[in-house]
């Protein structure tokens, strides 16, 4: 919290989460950020408290198949999750950003360790049966509003001074084409079309620590099988949910959270815009 309220980036909303802890991790960014010697020329920013947050959590059905990142003193140098990441939306920006909390972070100008984020983004292919296909993003816009997103919040830079190097990968198998995102804080972004529930958690031992929703929760049990077999350190298995997510009530907003964070609700809408135009 420290690095991210001393940055020179700006906000034009902060967004907290109606707890005492919530609220403690507010008042210490503004009271951070404020000691910033140019704090006023930076512009003002709106905060905004959310009865809902995330958490990231053991998989209560895995305490017994992961190891404790905890206990065993591991260090996490390569972590990663999977989704269709389809209109990315405030549902996977928790995700990925809980992604990147699991991540070792650069403590020091010493500590040279590469790191790597590898998110396994569902190919087109495999999304032909969703609803609202036509307007589906294709792998290569997917994958760019992730790798965008990340880097926003990873990278500590000044904006106009944030760089990254891509280098594009086609591969055979199960997993197909990648672009690999280098940023200047050893740091890689891998972006890696899946074709199946695994991914790259069974074709890259390097990976320590698998990030899953509480939709997909079975599969972190499932990888761990797929690694046992091969012969692999299991992952460290972590499960991010979506609190208060919400039900619709007599007076609430016809778009609510729930809604926000559903590409297919977000497509239901394009679809409803498109067709009010025609």
């Amino acid at each position: 919290m420290g690095t991210l309220s001393r940055t020179y980036r700006t906000w034009r909303r902060v967004y907290s989460v109606e707890s005492e802890e919530g609220e403690a991790l507010l008042q210490q960014f503004i009271s951070t950020r404020r000691d910033l010697p140019i704090y006023k020329q930076l512009p003002n920013f709106t905060t905004e408290r959310l009865a809902g947050g995330t958490i990231i959590k053991r998989s209560e059905n895995q305490q017994s198949e992961v190891r404790s990142a905890a206990s065993s003193g591991q260090y996490h140098y390569h972590v990663a999750v999977g989704g269709t990441f389809d209109h990315l939306h405030a549902g996977h920006k928790l995700l990925l950003t809980a992604t990147a909390l699991v991540l070792e972070p650069v403590t020091s100008h010493l500590n040279s360790q590469q790191r790597s984020l590898t998110i396994g983004i569902t190919g087109d292919a495999l999304l032909k049966n969703k609803k609202y296909p036509e307007l589906l993003e294709t792998w290569e816009e997917r994958q760019q509003a992730v790798c965008e997103f990340l880097a926003a919040i990873i990278s500590y830079e000044k904006p106009q001074q944030a760089t990254y190097q891509a280098e594009r990968y086609s591969n055979e198998g199960p997993n197909g084409k990648a672009i690999h995102h280098k940023l200047a804080n050893y740091l890689t972004i891998k972006c890696v079309e899946i074709s199946d529930p695994y991914g790259p958690t069974v074709t890259d031992e390097a990976i320590t620590a698998l990030v899953v929703s509480g939709e997909t929760r079975s599969g972190g049990k499932a990888v761990n099988e797929k690694r046992r077999e091969k012969g692999w350190p299991e992952l460290d298995v972590f499960e991010v949910d979506v609190l208060d997510a919400g039900s619709p009530d007599e007076t609430a907003s016809p778009e609510g959270f729930q809604d926000k964070i559903s590409s297919t609700e977000i497509r239901k809408r394009l679809h409803a815009r498109i067709s009010n135009i025609a």
